[in-house]
Order: structure tokens, then C-alpha cells, then sequence
């Protein structure tokens, strides 16, 4: 490969440096800091958060395939990923001016911004890698972003007590744009041939691509195939993830604190399986790193549902937590290299935003599913 064609490590690095934003922000807000905030601060439970995970997650499920579209159709991803994490940044630093209601919808605003801003993040993994080098890159991403996790648990572990959990949410945001820099300033994206169109076209072209797109993957069996595998397992692993601390202090009892050294646990070992996940991705292949990773993570489900049903002790969260670091960095390292491989370098922006679309539809039903329960069951 000639000097011209290979990526800068200055853009490689800041891609990387991304995957450590979004990581903060999905651990200090959403995964931590606001379901701790609704259900001990705001009066909510279960129900709250689920319907609101739900919300947020339709509103990326109907923007994620037409933005997807449209960033095709001007040749570049790069603005609508810095406006989504721009939106993402500043509803984070407006929590806790209002009741419930506005905070609810600030948080969901905030993570459908997150979310629709991923999409454009992963489909720029197409203009950092090659072929030979993608799955290695994806998964240091992956491990290195966990340091995201283990910052923004820093935080909360040092701030919560002291200062509440709004406070730690707004710290969480300005380090979302320390890290968020990187990529905007380095990352000189290659703009694609368009032709010229009003910003009205654009948009009636997103919707006739829309329906385009979900034609065009039945020429594609494999990338179908995978993409109704990504709608389940991405429902099972991500409302586990979503849920995991309501389930962690409401049902085995465990503390703030606790919960936070449990996931301290968990991302020392993500950082490093992440990138061992990437180079076994490049060796034996997405697909079979995948299923591994699938594997394990059904079996820490269900070893993380019997330890109340059968009384064992609460002390064995901690595996739960630790191998729930392995099996879930594999599973976020082999997903872009896997769906990649199915994808045409002309349809990324398209087939990246029905990757989206299938794997927030799993976000939506998910969650509903368990406010449902939680509401109906208690």
C-alpha cells in the first residue's frame, strides 16, 4: 500500500480517541450516574427509565437510516457527527434544571444525540483501516475506549458523594468534548463525488433511499442474515447493560459504591480483551469472535438472574461484573469489522444507518419489554 493510501496515525489515533468520548458519556450517564440520579433523586424506577431508554431509542431508530442517507448524499459524515455530539454535550449540561419531566426528555435527547452520532463514528472506521488492519483497529478502539468507562467511574466514585450525581454528569460532559476534539480537528475525512442538491432534495432522496436500501440488502444474504442477528442480540446485550445498575442496587442489594468498584472490575479486563479480541477478529474472523463473545454473555445473563432467586451471595456480582468485561468488548470488536466485510464502500453511510436502525430497534423493544414487566409485575 503506497504512503497515500494508508492512514495517518495522527487519524487513526483520533478515531480511537472518540471511542474513549462515547465510552465516558455511555458510563457516567447512562449506564451510572442518571439511573442512580432518577430512581434515588427523582422518585422514578424501572418503568421511568425503560420507557424513556425506549423513546430515545425510536427517535434513532427513525433518524438513524435517513441521516445515514443523507451523509452519502453530501459526501461527508463529519458535520453530523460533530453536531450530534454537540446536542449530545449540551442537553448532558442542562440535567438537573427542571423536574423529572425535562430531565427525562434532556437525558433522552442527549442519548439519541450519542447514539445517531455512533453511526457516522463507525462508518469512519472505513477512512482509518484497511482491510488487513481493520478488525485490530476496531478492537483497540474497543479496549482503549474502555478507558472511558474507567474514567468516568473515577469520576463518580470521587464526585458522587460530595457533590451529587448532576455534578458528575456535567464533568462527564466536558470531558466528552476534551475527548471528542481529536477526531474533529485530525481527521481529515475524504469527500465522496455527489452531485449538487437543495437541502430539500437531500432529504426527499434520504426517503426514497430509505425504502431503496431495505430492497437493495436482499442482494446481500449475508449482510441480511447478520443484520436480524444484530436486532437480537443487541436487544439482549444492551438492555442488560441499560438495566444494570437498577438491577445491581433495586434487586441484589448492592451499594453505590459497590456497583461502581464491580464495574472498575469489569473494564480492567475490557481494555485489554478488546484489543486481543481485534487481533483474534483478524485471525480467525468477526463471525466466529462474535459467537464466542455471545456465548459467554448468555451465560453471565443467566448466572446474573439466579444469584437472587437462589439466595446465593451478593458477593458474586463480581464475577458477573468482570466476565461481563470480556464478553462484551468481543462482541462490540467483532460487530463493525463483521459488518463491514458485508458492505460495499459506496453503500457505508446507507447500510451503516439500517446497522443502526436494527440495532436500536432491539434498544427500543428491549427496554419496553422490561418497563412493561416492571410496571405490570413490580
Amino acid at each position: 500500500m503506497s504512503e497515500e493510501t494508508r492512514p495517518k496515525r495522527t487519524a487513526v489515533g483520533a478515531w480511537i480517541t472518540y471511542d474513549i468520548a462515547n465510552t465516558v458519556f455511555w458510563t457516567g450517564v447512562v449506564g451510572l450516574s442518571f439511573p442512580l440520579w432518577l430512581t434515588k433523586e427523582l422518585s422514578g424506577d424501572d418503568a421511568t427509565l425503560g420507557y424513556t431508554l425506549a423513546a430515545a431509542m425510536t427517535v434513532v431508530l427513525v433518524a438513524a437510516p435517513i441521516l445515514g442517507a443523507i451523509s452519502d448524499q453530501i459526501g461527508r459524515k463529519m458535520p453530523l457527527l460533530v453536531a450530534s455530539t454537540l446536542i449530545c454535550i449540551v442537553a448532558t449540561l442542562l440535567l438537573g434544571n427542571g423536574g423529572m419531566f425535562i430531565s427525562l426528555a434532556l437525558f433522552a435527547l442527549a442519548l439519541a444525540s450519542m447514539e445517531l452520532g455512533t453511526i457516522f463514528y463507525n462508518s469512519l472506521l472505513h477512512e482509518v483501516s484497511t482491510e488487513g488492519n481493520r478488525g485490530m483497529i476496531s478492537g483497540l478502539g474497543t479496549g482503549i475506549g474502555y478507558l472511558g468507562s474507567f474514567i468516568a467511574v473515577g469520576v463518580a466514585l470521587g464526585f458522587t458523594d460530595s457533590r451529587g450525581y448532576v455534578f458528575v454528569m456535567q464533568v462527564v460532559a466536558f470531558l466528552f468534548l476534551l475527548f471528542a476534539l481529536p477526531i474533529f480537528i485530525l481527521l481529515n475525512e475524504q469527500r465522496r463525488q455527489v452531485l449538487s442538491s437543495t437541502a430539500l432534495i437531500q432529504v426527499k432522496q434520504a426517503f426514497s433511499q430509505l425504502g431503496s436500501n431495505l430492497r437493495r440488502i436482499h442482494r446481500f444474504p449475508g449482510l441480511r442474515r447478520f443484520l436480524v442477528a444484530r436486532f437480537l442480540y443487541g436487544m439482549g446485550v444492551n438492555t442488560g447493560v441499560a438495566f444494570a445498575v437498577v438491577y445491581a442496587s433495586e434487586t441484589i442489594g448492592l451499594s453505590d459504591r459497590e456497583i461502581q468498584l464491580i464495574l472498575l472490575a469489569g473494564i480492567s479486563i475490557a481494555i485489554p480483551c478488546g484489543v486481543l479480541w481485534g487481533a483474534l477478529a483478524d485471525r480467525i474472523g468477526p463471525s466466529r469472535v462474535l459467537t464466542i463473545s455471545l456465548f459467554l454473555w448468555m451465560g453471565l445473563f443467566l448466572f446474573a438472574v439466579a444469584i437472587p432467586w437462589l439466595s446465593w451471595p451478593k458477593d458474586l456480582y463480581w464475577a458477573v461484573g468482570f466476565f461481563t468485561g470480556v464478553a462484551i468488548s468481543g462482541v462490540w470488536t467483532a460487530d463493525r469489522p463483521y459488518m463491514l466485510a458485508f458492505t460495499p464502500p459506496q453503500y457505508l453511510g446507507e447500510f451503516f444507518g439500517l446497522h443502526g436502525m436494527v440495532g436500536k430497534l432491539g434498544r427500543v423493544i428491549g427496554p419496553f419489554m422490561w418497563a412493561f414487566i416492571a410496571a405490570t409485575l413490580g
